[in-house]
């Protein structure tokens, strides 16, 4: 379980940013009683930043046999996924109206990131270990047959 805790990691953040594709940013409620719901896609920011996450997932469990190359893609997710939050707060910030609600789902993409960064360095850990061993090649106490 704790070799591969770092793809319980990667999937738990994908599941975090395919939700973003679905769920509302905030709500506004309009001074008649009516609500509606912002989505993300609705940005075109957004929706471009949850593309390239969305395309930096897919290449992530692709690269399952490349380690160094599956964590370097780990880390520019994350990197992207900060964008988005930071995108995310700006709007958070600047939206000064009464009537409007953001959703706990705008933590989203910081918390995917924050998996993201974890399993990359998880990843690279494991493969310099490898790297290590079989650079040392088999130990010297080992029985010769």
């Amino acid at each position: 379980m704790k070799k591969h805790l770092h793809i319980i990691l990667l999937v738990i953040a994908t599941v975090l940013t395919v939700s973003l594709f679905f769920l509302d940013v905030y709500t506004v409620i309009e001074p008649g009683g009516a609500e509606y719901g912002e989505k993300y896609i609705s940005n075109l920011l957004c929706l471009l930043l949850l593309i390239i996450t969305g395309i930096a997932d897919i290449i992530i469990f692709a690269l399952n046999r490349f380690g160094f190359v599956q964590a370097r893609v780990c880390i520019f997710n994350a990197i992207i996924l900060i964008g988005l939050q930071l995108v995310l707060l700006w709007y958070y910030f600047t939206i000064h109206e009464a009537a409007v609600i953001f959703s706990p789902t705008i933590l989203f993409p910081g918390i995917a990131a924050f998996l993201n960064i974890v399993a990359g360095r998880r990843i690279m850990i494991t493969e310099v270990a490898y790297s290590a061993a079989r650079a040392l090649g088999p130990s010297k106490n080992a029985k010769k047959k």
